[in-house]
């Protein structure tokens, strides 16, 4: 294949090697992290009908452990992705993407309210931190917290604020520990912070925030 050496030359250094971590990443994400996603909420949900016994505290180890292997997984992918111009699908239809793709098989009715220009408002260094934050929530919503509804508002202005409610009985002390370490260091490396709380009606509210410097005040989300 012949390559035409001004247009090579031209190329900012270290553009092939971005390109590349990225397609590492898409397929790393396509292929291991979104397989096994779907095998553990399988897992889960046959332990949680295995009665209490050797074989069923068995499975339930086992469940525990794929959750982790998904954590490093999910945590590899976006640092691989975690680079400065994206050409690929932009932050709004990748967590739309996500969510159905993780929501379609669970009897959890999901509901998402995102700004019509959340990719212009959200730098490509912030998007890959919000979409791991709305994965690993929406994630732990669905293996754990025994919810039939969750609900992700992402808002987008003065700071990056992403909200993910259910109506669920709540994380298990241990799971919070070690599920939601990973985004509280996500934020409080650029500033932000992470909260988690109960809702006023029953359910757990999570709330990731992020400063953006030079923003404008945040627009009115679209519900989709």
């Amino acid at each position: 294949m012949r390559t035409d050496e001004s247009t090579w030359c031209a190329v900012p250094p270290g553009t092939a090697v971005l390109a590349e971590r990225d397609r590492i990443g898409r397929e790393l994400d396509d292929r291991v992290t979104r397989p096994l996603f779907t095998i553990g909420l399988g897992l889960h949900g046959l332990a949680a009908r295995v009665p209490s016994g050797q074989v069923g505290q068995r499975l339930r180890q086992v469940v525990e452990q794929l959750d982790e292997v998904i954590r490093e997984v999910r945590e590899t992918v976006f640092d691989l992705r975690e680079v400065e111009g994206d050409s690929g699908p932009g932050l709004r239809a990748r967590l739309l993407a996500a969510l159905a793709i993780r929501t379609a098989d669970s009897r959890v009715a999901s509901t998402v309210s995102l700004p019509g220009d959340l990719d212009r408002l959200v730098p490509p260094w912030a998007a890959a931190g919000a979409e791991a934050v709305v994965v690993a929530a929406v994630g732990d919503v669905l293996r754990h917290a025994r919810a039939t509804e969750v609900a992700v508002q992402v808002r987008a202005g003065a700071e990056l604020r992403i909200d993910v409610t259910d109506n669920g009985c709540g994380l298990p002390a241990d799971e919070a520990r070690a599920g939601l370490r990973e985004l509280a260091c996500r934020a409080t490396n650029h500033a932000g912070a992470l909260e988690v709380g109960p809702e006023p009606g029953g359910g757990t509210r999570l709330t990731w925030r992020l400063p953006l410097p030079g923003a404008q005040a945040a627009p009115d989300e679209s519900p989709l």
